[in-house]
């Protein structure tokens, strides 16, 4: 028996050396290629949109090539073009790791009005994000160690377009009674094409609030644009609308809230909500 523990321990003892010999004299790069795990199924979800913030979180696995590596601390920092576009930390638990895959979900915002151009430029040129990693894990044999990583990614960053009102007509809702329908142009400047799931919105025309929904489903395909009407649930009385006609009052300017929900038709992106506040100008109504 003291004859096996004693063999044991110098078998031990040797893979430790080993280890500790294969790490000092191995290039680093070489070590790089053996020990850091492959970044692979690569997803977006929980995508909240505004006027000038997105909110998301970059899904993917790590898998390790022979020993499971655990990465207990990420450092990222994601970059179009050579400019910084978000960056942040993760630290994991063991609990993140099932043999020798590891699953991250990391909390990304991008300010849209510093970056913007940026992505726009990534989805014309199809480009993938160039990210940078500080991973603090634990190695096999080894223990604790650092590396610093530059990968590229084929993460999708969507971009929603701010809806605007091209139109306004007037159509009988009732007795004695009318109401505003709203032609809303939505743009899709994505390279995938999504599902408009759910729209609704709130417009004030100088004096005449207007509010409504989208009724059903609606494709908009990859950098296509598409026409709405809206009806508002609104109702104005004859009198007013005479008024529309005769002194065009809906002619100028506009303020316009509108919360949608965009499903991509890509299993790489999850559902995309999107809130937003702007203005704008349209022309004279078209009475019917």
């Amino acid at each position: 028996m003291k004859r096996f523990l004693k063999i044991t321990g110098i078998l031990v003892s040797l893979i430790l050396i080993g280890g500790v010999v294969v790490y000092a004299f191995t290039p680093r790069e070489k070590l790089l290629a053996y020990v850091i795990p492959e970044i692979n199924n690569i997803r977006i979800t929980d995508i909240y949109i505004n006027n000038q913030q997105a909110t998301m979180k970059v899904h993917f696995n790590a898998t390790s090539k022979i020993a499971p590596v655990y990465i207990y601390h990420l450092t990222y920092d994601f970059r179009l073009y050579g400019q910084s576009i978000t960056h942040g930390e993760q630290q994991l638990s063991p609990k993140s790791q099932t043999r020798r895959i590891q699953r991250f979900a990391l909390p990304v915002s991008i300010n849209y009005n510093q970056v913007g151009a940026l992505i726009q430029q990534q989805i014309t040129k199809n480009d993938s994000v160039e990210a940078h990693f500080q991973i603090n894990c634990d190695l096999p044999f080894i223990g604790s160690r650092s590396f610093n990583v530059t990968r590229k990614l084929p993460i999708v960053l969507p971009v929603l377009s701010v809806p605007q009102i091209t139109a306004v007509k007037t159509e009988d809702f009732g007795f004695r009674h009318q109401r505003l329908i709203l032609t809303l142009t939505i743009q899709n400047p994505n390279n995938f094409d999504f599902y408009l799931r759910d729209l609704k919105l709130n417009a004030q025309l100088k004096d005449y609030l207007a509010a409504g929904s989208l009724g059903k489903d609606y494709l908009i395909q990859a950098h296509q644009a598409a026409s709405l009407d809206i009806p508002s649930t609104t109702a104005i009385t004859q009198a007013q609308a005479d008024s529309l006609t005769s002194a065009s009052n809906l002619s100028g300017s506009y303020t316009l809230k509108a919360n949608l929900v965009a499903e991509p038709v890509s299993e790489s992106i999850g559902t995309i909500r999107f809130s937003v506040a702007t203005n704008g100008t349209i022309s004279a109504p078209e009475i019917k």
